[in-house]
């Protein structure tokens, strides 16, 4: 069974970004979880929501290393690369 990690996003704090607010003030969150969940139930999938604190972006998807230093300007990285870097 493949299964579907989302975010569980707080929209409050989401609104406070001004050239954001409009849109994300536009569509409503919940509704958009329920749809997904309806989706993946509907093709027999799992549909699982990570805690915003999860350092998803920091682990690696095949090993589970977790890159502790990543900055946020750093959009992909390479494990076999940074082990090797001093």
């Amino acid at each position: 069974m493949i299964s579907l990690g989302m975010e569980k996003l707080q929209p409050k704090n989401m609104i406070k970004n001004k050239r954001l607010s409009h849109s994300i003030s536009q569509i409503s969150w919940s509704k958009i979880v329920d749809m997904i969940k309806y989706k993946a139930d509907w093709y027999d999938k799992l549909v699982i929501q990570v805690d915003r604190f999860f350092p998803s972006s920091k682990l690696c998807n095949n090993c589970g290393y977790k890159h502790e230093d990543l900055t946020l300007d750093i959009r992909s990285w390479n494990l076999s690369r940074m082990r090797s870097s001093p």
